[in-house]
């Protein structure tokens, strides 16, 4: 029988089931820029070698394992506070689907579609839609303000007609006309300034998440770390500005966590200068490092470490996938 090769992909933070070469030589799966970031903080801050553990060769293994030199083992898993809906219908509107062109048209066209759309059916009904709105002179419609027309206006009915089209807001565009361009509806996160919402971020994001709390509670290991990355496109409940590095308090509260779960790490993307918080039992709340972006995401960003609590040396940039 041949030797079996096949080779690995990555696509954004997607990882086919990794290399084999040989019959039994396993090359694992790269990291994501999350988890070499997460890597990099927490070997920085706890002073001992993290390595890569999921080379999924099994189910629900956990991402990152620490050596500490008393042969403690820590299992950290690491996740983001995304939009999940928000991130899946983005992936539906990749490429062309994001654009819808029709010859009718007199204006160019944008289009944010309702928070629970179905691309290809929205697609359909949206030519009818803006020739309405065409055919009348408006610029713009929304779902938010298009109720209360009286029967007899030319304009009755719009609302069930966006509702039906699943759309949020239709709004004329500079263009030479005919182009329809589509996105989702964009959240934004929270921007509380008060550290202790960091507190009951993490404490409702953890319930939130019970295979990756049960992931960690199957690790034959001393410390089990949750390490979650948030951005301004999150679940609309963490409170990135109470990170920003000129709020001058750590979270005090000890979180209300799941028995799995020992330590918390929360680290902020697409924000200015902010820091990296971790919390356990055994030291409270520390600052473990500050990420400062240079561009509007994780992507580009100046990475620093630090070690308990205090500034450590400069990481090399980090990108997000």
């Amino acid at each position: 029988m041949g030797r079996a090769r096949y080779v690995d992909r990555c696509i954004g933070d997607w990882h086919s089931t990794g290399t084999w070469i040989g019959d039994t030589t396993r090359v694992a799966p790269k990291l994501s820029r999350r988890e070499e970031a997460a890597m990099a903080v927490v070997r920085a801050h706890v002073q001992a070698p993290v390595s890569q553990y999921d080379d999924q060769s099994a189910p629900g293994m956990y991402d990152l394992k620490i050596e500490y030199v008393d042969a403690r083992v820590g299992a950290v898993e690491v996740t983001a506070a995304e939009d999940q809906d928000f991130t899946a219908r983005q992936g539906a509107l990749a490429g062309h689907r994001a654009l819808l062109e029709d010859a009718r048209l007199e204006r160019d066209w944008l289009v944010i579609l309702s928070d629970n759309a179905v691309v290809n059916a929205a697609r359909l009904r949206l030519p009818q839609l803006l020739l309405r709105l065409e055919r009348v002179g408006m610029d713009e419609a929304s779902i938010f303000n298009a109720g209360d027309t009286e029967p007899d206006n030319e304009m009755a009915g719009l609302y069930e007609q966006l509702k039906e089209a699943q759309v949020q807001t239709a709004r004329a565009i500079r263009g030479p006309g005919g182009t329809v361009v589509i996105t989702a509806p964009i959240r934004t996160a929270f921007l509380s300034q008060d550290p202790d919402d960091v507190v009951t971020f993490v404490e409702e994001f953890a319930q939130a998440r019970p295979s990756d709390v049960a992931k960690l509670g199957r690790a034959d290991a001393a410390e089990r770390h949750l390490s979650v990355w948030g951005g301004v496109f999150s679940t609309g409940w963490i409170p990135l500005r109470a990170l920003e590095l000129d709020v001058p308090e750590l979270p005090v509260r000890a979180p209300r966590l799941p028995d799995e779960i020992t330590h918390i790490w929360v680290a902020p993307e697409a924000t200015p200068p902010a820091r990296i918080v971790v919390w356990s039992a055994t030291t409270g709340w520390l600052q473990a490092g500050t990420v400062r972006p240079a561009g509007p995401a994780l992507n580009q960003s100046d990475l620093r470490v630090h070690r308990s609590g205090t500034a450590s040396s400069l990481l090399s940039r980090v990108a997000s996938c």
